[in-house]
């Protein structure tokens, strides 16, 4: 007597292949003046918030002042407009990006600044996004960590003068690396050199038109008594638009 004929099995249908994962537009701005969109500036994105320092700890911008009676009357608006020469208001922006007051980069911005417009991400992601001035600045806050400024030359303008520049140099560390991963080794410093635009509006108040790229000044210094440091305050260069791509370079006029 023959066996019983083993059961048929129905063979399992092979688990399909995972869906790729869509990729992710990232924005991505220059920090020229700290938030005035720099030429040839990008960035990328990551963590931390930065808080504040106490009144009276250094202020960031590397003055020798104390917070409070430096950078802090700018932020909380209690020097007149015109006694805030472009020199200050870039340190402000400065002291700003490296400790997150994203409002006061937005306030001290020229209405024609380019960084204002916002950005486009980089073609190469696959998405199409239109970052915000905002979106920008958040990306590029946490970005990079400020670690000094020098001012290089800032002409006081005269009364009937209504544009001026400043060139400084700043120093910053990545924290971002180009696939915008949080990088978790120690990074050196670099060093970027910037000349900002600074235009005084009908309330006599001036406010960054833009930053762009600038040679090495002979005989600058890499530090120096005009130096600061963002320390553990982070921040990055700052925001606004000009770059839309993944940033392959930070650096900044933190933006200033």
């Amino acid at each position: 007597m023959h066996g019983a004929a083993a059961p048929l099995r129905r063979a399992s249908a092979a688990a399909p292949a995972p869906a790729p994962r869509p990729r992710r537009a990232r924005c991505a701005a220059g920090f020229g003046g700290f938030g005035g969109g720099a030429r040839k500036q990008q960035a990328a994105a990551a963590p931390g918030k930065p808080q504040p320092p106490p009144d009276d700890k250094a202020c960031p911008c590397g003055s020798g002042a104390s917070y409070k009676e430096c950078c802090q009357r700018l932020h909380k608006s209690l020097l007149r407009p015109a006694a805030a020469a472009p020199e200050l208001v870039l340190r402000a922006r400065y002291s700003a990006m490296a400790l997150g007051l994203a409002y006061y980069l937005r306030e001290s911005s020229h209405p024609n600044n380019p960084a204002l417009k916002g950005s486009d991400t980089d073609a190469s992601s696959g998405v199409k996004k239109h970052c915000s001035y905002e979106e920008d600045m958040a990306v590029t806050l946490r970005s990079i960590k400020l670690t000094g400024l020098e001012v290089v030359e800032a002409r006081p303008p005269g009364p009937e003068e209504a544009e001026a520049q400043v060139l400084y140099a700043f120093t910053y560390k990545r924290r971002i690396d180009d696939r915008g991963a949080r990088i978790k080794t120690e990074q050196p410093a670099v060093r970027s050199v910037q000349r900002a635009t600074f235009l005084k509006n009908e309330g006599q108040r001036w406010l960054l038109l833009d930053a762009v790229d600038a040679p090495e000044a002979a005989g600058a210094s890499g530090g120096g008594g005009n130096s600061g440091s963002g320390g553990g305050s982070g921040g990055g260069g700052g925001g606004g638009g000009g770059g839309g791509g993944d940033g392959a370079s930070a650096a900044a006029a933190a933006a200033p």
